[in-house]
C-alpha cells in the first residue's frame, strides 16, 4: 500500500482517526475529512505528515448529497487519484435525511452521556 492514497471520511475522531492513522504507518498519503471536527482534523493531518507521508484535510457535511460529489472532486484536485476509500462517516446523503434515522439519532443522544461520541446510528 505503500505510495497510495486514501480518503477517510469522518477521519478525525474515533475509528476514523485509528485507520486513518494506521494507514499513514503503512506508507499511505492520507486525505482526512471530518464534518464539524476542524481542529482535531487539523492535529491528526499533523500527526499523519510525521510518519512522512502526506496528508491534506477537507470538510464536507456529507448529510447533503452535493457535498459528498465536492469531497471527493477537492481530494483528487488536491491529492491527486485516489486509490482507497474508507467509508466510516456517520452518514451519507439521502440516508442522513431518512427521517426515521434522524429520529432515532436524536433519541439516542438524549440518552447519552454528556461527552459521549457515537458513530453510527
Amino acid at each position: 500500500m505503500k505510495g497510495q492514497t486514501a480518503l477517510v471520511t469522518g477521519a478525525a475522531q474515533g475509528l476514523g482517526k485509528r485507520t486513518a492513522l494506521a494507514l499513514a504507518a503503512e506508507g499511505v498519503h492520507v486525505v482526512v475529512h471530518y464534518g464539524s471536527s476542524e481542529h482535531e482534523a487539523k492535529e491528526l493531518r499533523a500527526a499523519i505528515a510525521a510518519q512522512g507521508v502526506r496528508a491534506w484535510t477537507i470538510q464536507a457535511d456529507l448529510s447533503q448529497p452535493e457535498e459528498s460529489e465536492r469531497l471527493v472532486g477537492r481530494a483528487v484536485e488536491l491529492a491527486g487519484p485516489l486509490d482507497i476509500l474508507v467509508n466510516n462517516a456517520q452518514c451519507l446523503g439521502a440516508l442522513c435525511a431518512e427521517p426515521r434515522l434522524r429520529r432515532a439519532r436524536a433519541a439516542r443522544q438524549d440518552r447519552e452521556p454528556a461527552g459521549h461520541q457515537n458513530r453510527g446510528v
